[in-house]
């Protein structure tokens, strides 16, 4: 099935089975999901014979790329069979540069904290790609998956190929302010205690 939701009214709508809502930019700016500082960021480029990280907080895994830490993170490059896991107690900013991630064992993007965001540099083009079956240790359930409030934003785009389950999916609030999303799923594309879109475009394929 083919469907889009773009910010073009104030009424909610289901596309998909996901239930997206649509906010006021302006009261949106109150919750406490602040964009972290860009200074000094972490570059992370992705690469299937050897991925680097110049800066602090992330480190290369065996499975890929893990960020320790909060802050903001560049990540670049072509991962054909790994994840980027993050961790971080306080505010993370993971921005997406023309970055394509495949993983064979389970989620593609993990994130665990309070608050996390993700940003599409502006014209660049992303993909993220999951497992169609998880491994024992997964607990995630989408191909991009945070623990707590997710917000998307910025001028590039995104694809997700939700092959297990999930496209995108959090465990309290996502926020869609900019970017352009085009998200398939085996269940629900976006998901969340609260999906709400405030700006750019999303549309189920």
């Amino acid at each position: 099935s083919f469907s889009s939701v773009k910010d073009e009214s104030d009424s909610r709508t289901k596309s998909d089975g996901a239930e997206v809502g649509f906010a006021d930019t302006a009261v949106r700016t109150e919750t406490p999901l602040q964009r972290a500082e860009t200074a000094g960021a972490t570059k992370i480029v992705l690469n299937d014979g050897g991925c680097s990280v110049e800066g602090e907080g992330a480190r290369v895994s065996a499975g890929g790329v893990f960020i320790e830490g909060a802050g903001t993170y560049v990540i670049s490059g072509t991962l054909t069979d790994g994840q980027v896991y993050a961790e971080a107690e306080g505010p993370l900013e993971i921005v997406l540069d023309g970055a394509k991630i495949s993983s064979s064992k389970g989620s593609a993007l993990t994130v665990l904290g309070e608050q996390a965001r993700i940003v599409l540099a502006d014209g660049s083009e992303n993909e993220l790609t999951d497992a169609e079956s998880y491994g024992s240790g997964e607990y995630a359930q989408g191909c991009v998956f945070a623990e707590k409030n997710l917000v998307i934003s910025g001028g590039g785009s995104l694809r997700v190929n939700g092959n297990y389950a999930d496209g995108i999916a959090c465990g309290e609030e996502l926020l869609i302010e900019s970017g352009s999303l085009c998200v398939s799923a085996a269940r629900y594309g976006l998901k969340g205690g609260s999906v709400l879109l405030s700006g750019g475009s999303v549309v189920f394929a």
